[in-house]
């Protein structure tokens, strides 16, 4: 009898023992012989895949590593245990991707909110909805300089050739309406020059002339730009002087203040009374060389003195807290000099404040250059009055009644379409030197 092949030698032993019976029984009946082949059939169709030598030390291999990794496994489980901030960290050779990182703690009822719909940067905030009294939209509308500005009033005899305006009692800073009125028209149909152009070249350059004479929005608001129009559609936007809140000295310690003066505030107290609303607590009354503020203001020297120009002022004990923060959320929109004028904001009495207005503005001299001895021409040196930054104004602004026949714009849409469109601009330019960075103001609208 032939030895068994290499395959035979390596099945298990009961195969090899069950294999060898029919040799055992030769030469008994072919039925016994049929039924151990029956039986070798059986067995082969058992018997478990045979890999080759290098297959099998392949699975060995991917044995062993899948051990190893186990056993890499459970170790991070026991650090996590006792570091339970530490994540699963990939051990050195491992194959396997990393493991996805923790979520992250349900957030509360208002994180849900802002997950489903999530929230925008915004640089300033929408306007308030206009409130219509009688027929008529009203709100105030707040100027900040943010560089100095020169609202001329024309030449002068006097040191000054270019003053800015003023008022003729008070002597105090002005913005005349017409030139406010004259800066949200522009601001108005600049926006709107889109709609009238062909393509986006065209609205680029900008198409401001039509939309000043074709749209309804425009010349319902500021009337019409035609003159043979203007008897008979006149504009539902009526603005005042733009009036002085609050101005900018200079002083010893918190370096500036913004000052006010209880004449101002009466004003302001008397206009916001059309607006049916007032100010937040009564306007203190000061004695010569006494001053208002708050208590922690970096303004103080000892706690008690400041120094605002030349002129030393004591603390009275008055709470002006209230009404320092009603007037930086009013008038300013960054939150930044929001803050620093609920700590700088200053009361001083009436005549000292008409004082730092008339001596506290910017007087730059200006010459004109000949244009080949880059010489000064004869007679043109000459000095211009400017308004210094972070002066605030404030005007009184109602939408009345459409005054054009057919137009379909109501007191509260004409009033909310222009303060959007005046707060999506941000900055408008008053007065003059617009070439050279002047007249720069942020714009806030508010209804109260």
């Amino acid at each position: 009898m032939s030895e068994p092949s290499s395959k035979e030698q390596q099945q298990p032993e009961q195969t090899n023992e069950l294999s060898n019976e029919p040799e055992a029984c030769a030469g008994q009946h072919t039925v016994a012989e049929r039924q151990a082949s029956g039986q070798r059939q059986q067995l082969e169709h058992f018997r478990p895949p045979q890999t080759h030598p290098a297959a099998g030390e392949q699975a060995e291999e991917a044995d062993s590593h899948a051990a190893s990794q186990q056993t890499q496994e459970q170790q991070r489980a026991e650090r996590q245990s006792v570091e339970p901030g530490m994540g699963p960290a990939a051990g050195p050779g491992e194959r396997h991707p990393p493991a996805a990182a923790e979520p992250e703690p349900k957030p509360a009822e208002e994180g849900e909110a802002e997950e489903a719909e999530p929230r925008r940067p915004r640089l300033r905030t929408p306007p308030p909805k206009p409130v219509v009294r009688d027929g008529t939209a009203r709100a105030l509308f707040f100027l900040h300089a943010q560089t100095a500005m020169h609202p001329g009033a024309g030449t002068a005899i006097g040191p000054v050739d270019l003053p800015i305006q003023r008022e003729r009692h008070t002597q105090w800073p002005t913005i005349a309406a017409t030139a406010i009125k004259g800066v949200l028209r522009d601001v108005v149909r600049q926006q709107l020059a889109g709609n009238y152009a062909a393509d986006q070249a065209e609205a680029a350059a900008g198409t401001r002339r039509t939309a000043d004479e074709e749209e309804p929005l425009v010349t319902a608001l500021f009337g019409s730009a035609r003159p043979e129009e203007g008897s008979t559609s006149a504009g539902a936007l009526c603005i005042s002087d733009a009036r002085i809140l609050a101005f900018p000295v200079r002083s010893a310690c918190g370096l500036f203040a913004w000052v006010s003066c209880p004449a101002v505030l009466e004003r302001l107290e008397r206009d916001l009374a059309l607006l049916e609303t007032e100010l937040p607590g009564p306007i203190p009354e000061l004695a010569p060389g006494q001053a208002a503020c708050s208590a922690n203001s970096p303004l103080l020297i000892d706690g008690q003195h400041m120094m605002l120009e030349e002129f030393d002022f004591t603390r009275g004990e008055f709470d002006l807290e209230a009404l320092a923060e009603w007037i930086a959320q009013c008038a300013i929109g960054d939150r930044n000099t929001q803050r620093r004028l609920q700590r700088h904001f200053v009361l001083v009495g009436d005549e000292e404040f008409a004082y730092f207005t008339r001596h506290g503005t910017e007087v730059r001299p200006r010459i004109g250059l000949d244009y080949q001895r880059k010489t000064v021409k004869p007679g043109a040196l000459f000095y211009e009055e400017f308004l210094p930054p972070e002066t605030l104004f404030y005007s009184l602004v109602l939408v009345a009644e459409r005054r054009q026949a057919g137009t379909e714009f109501d007191p509260a849409r004409l009033l909310s379409e222009l303060m959007r469109m005046s707060e999506a601009r941000g900055v408008v330019q008053i007065g003059a030197a617009e070439t050279t960075g002047k007249g720069l103001c942020a714009v806030r609208w508010q209804t109260f």
